[in-house]
């Protein structure tokens, strides 16, 4: 596989600083702020008090600052949240708009690339690099992947060029394949408190900590998480069909819809595609022990097959 350059600068960056900016954001958010470095970041999300998910960020330290990087205008919206309780903090908020150029950089030789450029190389999924104020972060998925945040305050015209002289140009589908092989749902302003953290697998796939303190609606979220096995969960599933929109439901062999729906798909080859749909656990473990089939309402004839996650399930 080819290394390839993709452009990701359609985020919202929140910029927290202050010397209260992690006790603050502790009891906010999901993560462990406390475990935030300048060389680890973390995935984290923002819950409402009846524990569904406003937005989901990943977190990294920069200039002494906490900068949480989200979906386009979830920024603003959980900023405007935020702002009625920092006023009790030594801390301030900002959005952030142009500071960064943010690239993805995905394939097989994507590791001795960014060595190549940079010296050293992230080693473990979230792990930072800071190279003279750009940062490389190592990201899950089936080939290797990092998120390069280009300083725009410095001149680094040429590393970018050297970077697109050396890769393919890529484009949104491939980051969200990406994604999709990785288990990873992101919130926007259409689903923002529509899902709870379970529905989209973040209380098993490191989003949700569950050994630190409080934060807004902590108690629901680990009920959910204790008292048992969810009945819903995020499956990825392949599928071969003509077309493919998220307004397609989910079928079992008696024609009853199964789940919430399909979140993301992607085309990985002609007429097959990958995608991270909601479906009754039950109904998912038995297409994948071929007790029952799941087929979209569309296309009574297609057949989703149940497809690992890279994460533990439950």
């Amino acid at each position: 596989m080819h290394n390839t350059l993709i452009e990701l600068n359609d985020f919202d960056l929140l910029t927290v600083s202050g010397s209260d900016r992690i006790p603050f954001l502790q009891g906010q958010v999901s993560c462990d702020m406390q475990a935030l470095t300048p060389t680890r970041s973390l995935v984290g999300a923002y819950c409402n008090l009846q524990g569904r998910v406003i937005a989901d960020f990943r977190v990294f330290a920069h200039d002494d600052c906490c900068r949480l990087v989200f979906s386009p205008g979830m920024g603003s919206v959980v900023k405007k949240l935020l702002d009625k309780y920092i006023v009790f903090s030594k801390a301030e908020m900002t959005l952030d708009a142009g500071r960064f150029e943010r690239l993805g950089l995905v394939g097989d030789e994507a590791g001795p690339l960014v060595k190549s450029l940079y010296n050293e190389v992230p080693g473990a999924e979230g792990d930072v690099l800071n190279s003279d104020g750009d940062l490389i972060i190592r990201l899950p998925g089936a080939v290797p992947r990092f998120e390069l945040w280009i300083d725009s305050n410095a001149n680094r015209s040429g590393q970018i060029e050297a970077l697109r002289h050396d890769t393919l140009a890529g484009n949104s589908d491939d980051w969200l394949r990406q994604d999709i092989a990785a288990g990873i749902v992101h919130v926007d302003m259409q689903r923002s408190e529509q899902f709870t953290p379970q529905l989209l697998n973040y209380d098993i796939a490191g989003v949700i900590n569950f050994k630190k303190g409080c934060y807004t609606g902590q108690e629901i979220v680990a009920r959910m998480f204790y008292r048992g096995k969810a009945k819903k969960r995020l499956f990825r599933s392949r599928v071969e069909t003509t077309t493919l929109s998220k307004e397609v439901t989910v079928v079992d062999a008696r024609d009853r819809e199964t789940g919430e729906g399909i979140l993301e798909f992607c085309a990985v080859a002609d007429g097959v595609f990958e995608l991270l749909v909601i479906l009754p656990t039950e109904a998912a473990n038995d297409a994948r022990s071929n007790k029952s089939a799941l087929a979209l309402s569309t296309d009574p004839r297609s057949h989703l097959e149940i497809l690992p996650l890279p994460y533990r399930e439950s």
